[in-house]
């Protein structure tokens, strides 16, 4: 069977050789000769001019018609002022935004994001006091899990970004069916255009960043509603991007951090945006997936879950202990890989139990800024 058909397709390309005359067939390899040679040039080009530095504004001073919500500090039980939420219609206006800017943002090319991405990555160094400051502020974290749930993580994925980003999105080739051996397939990534995301509270930063920073490198904009429990930040953060951007002279309007409850971020569903990612609970997931399927908007979820921690008999009880409670305890929990259930074999139950007890009553609970072992977490 397989001899059969290629003995048909050897016919058929022996019979289209005769209908063609020699100068067609010069004409043909002449063009797939400039075609090659258009597509090198192309690729040496220097698209990493000299951009001159605009100026910034952040979004809150145009926007914010909504309700009012304070700004609350779990650690210390006190009001940080009042943020204004977005409206339907200033969302929309933030997505036409977000348009404009994406339309210039995506003919970038790989080099020029990754400079964005280095002046981001030295932004965080620069200001990571701050941003621990404001994290510690809008969740009731402690300074040591600000610096490493919220500092180091956002750095390293900055610098795989940076690092193997393009590794990633470059063209990947496939094998053509024999019927199509004439032809040549492969996989080409292009920017999708405005993500929406939608983020918990449990990492102000770390949350925004990494989705701001992943949409950004694929060459897209990103408009980002923030948790209504952590608004305090969402200011500061969002204009540590768009200085970014201004000062490589992008249009800083890439990157929106909007206010809102649930109704903002319904709306930012239902906008004529091209993706949503959302991170949050099953429940909500779903009515994000049922809202965005009306547009047939891409939908990428990443939703809560109930992690089991298992001790066996065998197991090294100091080192179960300590990474048990490291699993349940580090940012109170409020981690989507915590340890939310442990199983213990009988065999060691009551041991474990008993090491676990010692070592958490000695827990101490406060505000973060009397540096102490724990705090108060929503």
């Amino acid at each position: 069977m397989v001899l059969h058909t290629i003995g048909l397709l050897w016919t058929i390309f022996v019979d289209t050789l005769q209908l063609l005359s020699f100068q067609a067939l010069f004409d043909l390899f002449l063009l797939y000769v400039l075609y090659k040679l258009g597509r090198w040039l192309y690729s040496l080009r220097d698209k990493h001019k000299k951009r001159s530095p605009r100026t910034f504004e952040l979004s809150s001073k145009h926007f914010g018609k909504g309700k009012s919500i304070a700004c609350f500090n779990p650690g210390t039980g006190e009001t940080n002022g009042e943020v204004k939420c977005y409206t339907r219609e200033e969302v929309d206006e933030v997505v036409k935004r977000a348009r404009v800017a994406y339309e210039e943002w995506k003919n970038t090319s790989f080099k020029e994001r990754r400079a964005v991405l280095s002046d981001l990555l030295a932004a965080i160094l620069e200001n990571q006091e701050e941003i621990c400051r404001y994290s510690i502020q809008d969740s009731g974290k402690t300074s040591l899990e600000a610096k490493y749930g919220e500092i180091l993580t956002t750095c390293e994925k900055l610098r795989y970004l940076i690092n193997h980003g393009a590794d990633s999105l470059k063209p990947e080739s496939r094998t053509p069916p024999l019927l199509l051996f004439l032809k040549k397939a492969r996989v080409e990534y292009y920017p999708i255009g405005i993500v929406g995301i939608i983020v918990p509270w449990n990492y102000p930063f770390h949350n925004v960043a990494s989705a701001v920073s992943a949409a950004l490198f694929a060459g897209n904009a990103a408009v980002v509603k923030v948790s209504e429990c952590s608004l305090g930040s969402k200011d500061y953060f969002e204009g540590l991007f768009r200085q970014v951007l201004a000062k490589r002279g992008y249009n800083p309007e890439l990157v929106t951090l909007m206010a809102g409850e649930g109704e903002t971020g319904a709306a930012l569903v239902e906008a004529e945006i091209d993706k949503v990612l959302f991170i949050g609970s099953p429940a909500t997931g779903k009515r994000v997936m049922t809202s965005a399927a009306k547009n047939l908007t891409p939908v990428i979820l990443e939703l809560g879950g109930k992690d089991p921690f298992i001790v066996l008999d065998d197991a090294e009880l100091d080192q179960a202990t300590q990474v048990a409670l490291r699993g349940s305890f580090v940012n109170c929990g409020q981690n989507c890989i915590a340890a939310e259930r442990i199983y213990v074999q009988e065999g060691v139950y009551g041991q474990f139990v008993d090491a676990v007890s010692k070592i958490v009553k000695n827990f101490k609970q406060g505000p973060a800024i009397k540096a102490v072992a724990m705090t108060a977490v929503r």
